[in-house]
């Protein structure tokens, strides 16, 4: 080789070592020794200063940046003296690690001194009791630089193997390197990359190769299976064919962004949820960022974690039934082993081969380690890898809280439905013991009624007699009239009453109850006023005409029995803006107290100030209309002061003919 080679290849790596100072290989080594109090320098092979970290530059004062080339000997001049620059000579020349001690600015450092590419790398460790420069140190010494270092370090030198292919043998590793990926030192030194690491070899073989040869750097992810970690890798060449990899932990950060990836996802699925159901998109996020075919969601509903309703299912070609006999989505463990063994051990499984899939990934859902929930992925395209498993995990975390509440609403409804199928059997067997006690009570009643009337009409009763025949047949009429109201009210609310509309008129129904009280109120010398607000032909109605008699028929009797002077008006007017019948009964009675006013609408309410009753009744009547109004599609109101009478009024819809639904 000539001067112009030599010259053209000093020249080649000069340009390398200053491109390496100025792309990503350089930042890579700027940022992997930026942490380090230890001021690092690079210079070319001519001892001009191409890079420096900060360190360095708080050591060499104001001489230009860290980017500015100057000379090594102007920023340091004691490194010029005839005992420091041979050292430094033999470092490049050599291509051997050299160590001694240097006083700069007076502070002693120990330097260390190494080529790269044709030029030096220069470390420098400011000590309190320095050695002599005569001591025999070790060059290895200049690896506790990366031993110390939070990354894992990994050195690797380009060779050919027997059969021609290329391959890089491990020059080292660091200690933080062995943890990082379970291994020692010892066991990888010194032999091809591809036979101890074949999981680094097979996913960065071509690229240890570009950079050993072209010193391009590249950044990326790794995911190490075998230790489970997540690393970001920064590759790039100190040398020609030579590839130096730092790995850095970023398990945090990566966690940190599966978690919001998660939030994020877990948040879309609840924000859809108006419009789709909130597991469906649980399970098609999961099937997406797993890339699986087939998935399900579901919870317990039996004490045995046996049988699992499930909420959400995307797995039409299942060979294993998931329906039950309603028809609800549902699985039994009991024929789905893998998804048993998963409950029962509260931990992920994962089989292949299994009901038809190729691979499956079930999931126990968990809240404070109690199961709540299933989750079932089958047929990912590759596998399930530690990162999809991961996945799983975290949203089966965010998942378990809703898990539980859908447990606790399964159950309440549950209890709701047996409370409920209580509820009505106890109704009907009072409905049928009232119906059974009515007609025992009848039956003798109608007899004391019926004999008490034919001794009143007998005309052979002395006056006292005939008042005891009288007291007896109103007391028997009086308690018809409570077992009667009794028996009404239980059939309304065992909603045995229906509405049945039929046409009639108005004014003949106002009549009719004008006949039936005309004689009461005579009897109390009050007068009963009618009043009508249609003419007869505009009065017809389609409604339920026995609800509007039974309800006017007891407005007007209670306002005559809480009536002692004065009169009694009842009727209807005509609402044209709301097309309504407004019905009312007013009179000057006793009034009822404003507290009471909402409360006398209730089952056995009625305004009495002592317990001594004055004008009789159970307190059923206004409970009865109230429901029968609701049961037309109105509401009753009342307006009352005590000593000033009573206005009760209702509306319902003014219909002449039957309406649509």
């Amino acid at each position: 080789m000539d001067n112009r080679d030599i010259n053209i290849h000093h020249q080649t790596d000069c340009d390398c070592l200053k491109r390496l100072s100025t792309d990503a290989g350089m930042e890579i080594l700027s940022n992997m020794l930026g942490s380090h109090t230890d001021a690092v320098l690079l210079c070319s092979a001519n001892y001009e200063i191409i890079n420096r970290n900060h360190s360095a530059m708080m050591i060499s004062g104001s001489h230009g940046s860290n980017h500015d080339i100057i000379p090594l000997f102007e920023v340091f001049p004691e490194l010029c003296a005839d005992t420091i620059k041979p050292k430094l000579d033999k470092a490049i020349t050599g291509n051997t690690v050299t160590e001694f001690l240097c006083g700069i600015n007076g502070v002693t450092y120990r330097i260390k001194a190494a080529r790269m590419f044709s030029g030096l790398i220069l470390q420098m460790t400011e000590i309190s009791n320095p050695l002599s420069p005569d001591s025999d140190l070790d060059n290895n010494n200049f690896k506790m630089l990366f031993e110390n270092m939070t990354s894992g370090f990994l050195f690797l030198k380009k060779i050919e193997n027997y059969d021609g292919s290329s391959d890089f043998e491990v020059i080292d590793i660091n200690s933080t390197f062995e943890i990082f990926f379970d291994l020692e030192r010892d066991n990888v030194i010194g032999k091809p990359i591809s036979e101890v690491m074949p999981y680094i070899s097979n996913q960065f073989a071509s690229k240890f190769e570009r950079i050993a040869i072209h010193g391009r750097a590249i950044k990326e992810v790794f995911e190490n299976v075998k230790t489970h970690r997540h690393l970001e890798v920064n590759m790039f060449s100190p040398r020609l064919g030579y590839t130096a990899a730092v790995f850095n932990d970023i398990k945090a950060e990566y966690e940190a962004r599966n978690t919001l990836l998660i939030q994020n996802e877990i948040s879309k699925a609840f924000a859809l949820g108006g419009e789709i159901d909130v597991y469906k998109a649980i399970v098609e996020l999961l099937q997406h960022n797993t890339k699986s075919q087939c998935g399900f969601i579901g919870y317990p509903t039996d004490d045995n974690n046996i049988i699992m309703r499930i909420l959400a299912v995307n797995d039409d070609n299942a060979s294993y039934p998931l329906r039950n006999a309603d028809g609800d989505f549902e699985a039994n463990l009991n024929n789905f082993p893998a998804g048993l063994e998963a409950v029962k051990t509260k931990k992920q499984q994962y089989r292949e081969n299994v009901n038809g899939h190729k691979n499956i990934l079930l999931t126990p859902i968990l809240n404070e380690g109690e199961l709540v929930g299933l989750i079932g992925l089958a047929d990912t395209e590759g596998d399930f890898t530690a990162q999809k498993r991961q996945l799983v995990l975290g949203i089966a975390d965010y998942a378990a809280p809703l898990m539980q509440r859908e447990i606790k609403d399964y159950h309440y409804k549950k209890e709701l439905i047996k409370a409920k199928e209580i509820a009505e059997q106890n109704e009907k067997l009072k409905s049928a013991f009232l119906g059974n006690i009515s007609h025992e009570i009848r039956t003798p009643l109608n007899s004391v009624i019926g004999f008490s009337d034919l001794l009143l009409r007998s005309g052979e009763l002395s006056p006292k007699q005939f008042k005891y025949a009288d007291t007896i047949f109103k007391a028997a009429k009086n308690l018809e009239s409570i077992v009667t109201s009794i028996v009404e009210l239980s059939k309304i609310e065992t909603r045995q009453v229906k509405i049945s509309n039929t046409s009639f008129c108005l004014n003949d129904l106002i009549d009719d109850l004008l006949d039936l009280y005309k004689n009461k109120a005579d009897l109390k010398g009050l007068a009963l006023i009618p009043k009508k607000g249609l003419d007869k032909y505009a009065s017809y109605i389609y409604t339920d005409r026995t609800k509007i008699h039974r309800i006017m028929s007891t407005l007007v009797d209670n306002g005559l029995k809480f009536t002692e002077k004065g009169e009694v008006s009842f009727g209807y007017k005509y609402i044209g803006q709301d097309n309504k019948i407004e019905f009312f009964v007013k009179d000057t009675g006793i009034g009822i107290r404003k507290e009471m006013q909402s409360k006398i609408f209730s089952t056995f309410m009625q305004d009495e100030k002592t317990l001594e009753r004055q004008h009789g009744g159970i307190g059923v009547g206004l409970s009865i209309c109230n429901c029968y109004i609701q049961m037309l599609g109105g509401s009753i109101s009342i307006e009352s002061e005590p000593q000033k009478g009573s206005l009760f009024h209702f509306a319902i819809g003014y219909n002449t003919q039957p309406i649509e639904n």
